[in-house]
Formats: structure tokens, sequence, C-alpha cells
């Protein structure tokens, strides 16, 4: 490989390179922020399936404690919103920040405040659209109680 391709290889690198790193680290942050939003409103997989008698198969799942929750469930930064200055003028910057902040901030997974302590509270409900009558404890399960 000669010279100038490795100079030229580098110097596109060095262009395009955080762009990539920006993209994926994007994607690995909102599917985080995803999961925690999966793990507040259902809690932790068992790996327990049980058969309703109904003939359905659901899996059961542990409930997370209130510190927990309220840890997954807490978001601590907001974007802020641009203010206008004395003359009731934004500034290009202040636009400037105001779009930025609401690009970076519009993909974000947030966890509605009343859902975050309402959902999830029961411990081993079953993980998936059935009826409430259908959601009723299970007494006995393979020998469990």
């Amino acid at each position: 490989m000669g010279l100038e391709a490795v100079i030229t290889t580098f110097q596109v690198t060095l262009i395009v390179g955080p762009v990539i790193g920006f993209a994926v680290a994007r994607r690995i942050a909102l599917a985080l922020q995803k999961k925690d939003l999966e793990l507040v409103a259902h809690g932790y997989e068992t790996g327990r399936i049980v058969r309703l008698p109904g003939g359905r198969y659901v899996e059961l799942h542990a409930g997370l404690d209130e510190d927990e929750r309220a840890r997954l469930a807490h978001r601590a930064v907001r974007p802020i919103a641009p203010r206008p200055d004395e003359a009731g003028r934004l500034t290009r910057l202040d636009r400037v920040r105001g779009a930025l902040a609401e690009r970076f901030f519009a993909d974000r997974v947030e966890v509605p405040e009343p859902a975050a302590e309402a959902v999830g509270a029961v411990a081993g409900a079953p993980h998936d659209d059935a009826e409430p009558a259908e959601r009723r404890p299970l007494s006995r399960v393979d020998g469990a109680a």
C-alpha cells in the first residue's frame, strides 16, 4: 500500500470516524433506555413459563423493588428551552442551542411519572396482553406455591 493511500485513508477516517462513532453510541444509548423502560414496565424475566387454564402459556416476571424502579424511571437531564432576551428576541446562538437540544432529545425514551409507580408493581404478573380476568393470581403450578 502506498504512502498516499495510507494518508488519504487516515484523512477520511479522521472526518468520518467521529460521525460513525456518534451514530453507534446514540443507537446503543437508545437501546439501553428502551431496555430500562421494559424493566420498569414488566420486571425481570424469571424463566418460568406457566400454562393458564385456557391453554395459553405466559412467562412470569419478577417485579422491581422501589429503589430500582425509581432509579430506572428517573431522568434528571431535560432539554432547556431558549428564552428571549430583554427585547423579546432570540439570538441566533439561542436558536441553534434550542434546535440542537431538540434534535438530541427527540428520540429519548421517557417513562411517564404516574406509570413509573403503577406499572410493574405486581410481582409475578404474566408478560402478555391478556385480559384482566386471565391475570388473576395462580395458586399452584407444577408443585410450586
